[in-house]
């Protein structure tokens, strides 16, 4: 099983299916948040939680806190939420930030391409390096049995 299905599997099963409904309402500012969203189905309240750890029944404390610590990280750094299928809310971060602009999927894939060429190149720095090295010791090890051979 990929890592995909898995935060999907996050997403899908335990974030949406609980965040902003009655079993977690949510502490959602209409001020703050842009009209685009759909709060028809959202259960809201001013004691409600503004992030999923918030909820009395945090449905992701069943998850490990590397998953967790992942899921928040990418929701902040990559401004996104869902991996498949883009969600309404951020649910690691502030719910008053509005709609995610991206799906975290797709972020998550152009952040590793961006970093892919780097890692790439520093690849091929060090083997250039590694081949000079062992070069240079067989140029070495030549050099001193052949001197003290011809002696």
């Amino acid at each position: 099983m990929c890592i995909r299905d898995s935060l999907n599997r996050v997403y899908r099963d335990d974030l949406s299916s609980i965040f902003c409904t009655i079993r977690c309402p949510c502490n959602l500012d209409k001020t703050r948040v842009p009209a685009t969203i759909d709060y028809t189905y959202a259960e809201v309240s001013i004691d409600g939680a503004k992030t999923i750890s918030e909820c009395e029944d945090d449905p992701t404390a069943k998850h490990s806190r590397t998953i967790r610590s992942f899921i928040g990280w990418m929701e902040e750094k990559l401004e996104c939420s869902g991996v498949c299928t883009l969600d309404v809310w951020y649910y690691f971060s502030d719910v008053n930030r509005g709609k995610p602009p991206y799906r975290c999927g797709d972020k998550l894939l152009d952040y590793v391409d961006s970093w892919y060429w780097l890692a790439y190149g520093l690849v091929i720095v060090c083997a250039v390096l590694s081949f000079l090295g062992a070069a240079a010791a067989i140029s070495f090890l030549l050099y001193t049995c052949c001197k003290t051979s011809i002696k």
